[in-house]
């Protein structure tokens, strides 16, 4: 599975007024590729290679985003052998938000489809496609003075995010490191006792 991000710092791809720079500003390459070895390992390869067409059929019918990756990502792997084989309390996942979690919650109830286009415009649409987010630029944040102007309607996930790094993953570091030390082998002096802390 292949994707972009949803910002670029190329600008002169926008610069290009033939083109429908609001579709282009919208669109992000990605792919989901099948490698012919696994398609050929199949018991009947031509079906495999008929459904990916029928998918594609499907699939182009539709407008997708990045927050339908992890969906297509677990559909996939809904139906391989070694995740059919796991208990169902093993097969829990922390992949995406507005598709696959329970818990997403939108900035506003109104705006039925959120993102973040590919020059990095915040985004927020009801059914009728009328906008009803702010115009917010989803942008770095490189000084303290930027953290109430940068994205305002984005400082919850920030705050959540900063919580979860110094929180989890910063204990989930030091945890790592812990057990590494506890499975290398001891430095031992002369006499063939391990040295203490101080001594190393």
């Amino acid at each position: 599975m292949l994707g972009a991000d949803h910002a670029t710092s190329d600008t002169f791809v926008w610069k290009n007024e033939s083109r429908n720079l609001q579709a282009a500003t919208a669109r992000i390459p990605f792919l989901m590729v099948l490698p012919d070895p696994l398609i050929a390992s199949r018991k009947d390869p031509e079906k495999v290679r008929d459904i990916v067409r029928d998918l594609n059929r499907a699939l182009d019918g539709h407008a997708w985003s990045q927050n339908d990756a992890p969906f297509f990502m677990l559909a996939l792997l809904s139906h391989s052998p070694g995740l059919r084989a796991m208990e169902a309390e093993r097969r829990w996942h922390t992949m995406g938000g507005e598709r696959t979690s329970p818990y997403f919650v939108s900035l506003k109830p109104e705006a039925k489809v959120i993102g973040i286009d590919a020059v990095a415009d915040l985004f927020g649409e009801n059914d009728a496609e009328e906008p009803q987010l702010p115009h917010e630029k989803a942008s770095w944040v490189s000084n303290p003075n930027e953290l109430a102007t940068s994205s305002p309607s984005l400082t919850p996930v920030a705050a959540a995010m900063q919580t979860y790094l110094t929180g989890y993953v910063a204990r989930c570091g030091s945890d790592r490191k812990s057990a590494r030390r506890a499975r290398e082998p001891k430095a031992t002096n002369r006499s063939g006792n391990a040295y203490t802390e101080r001594e190393e």
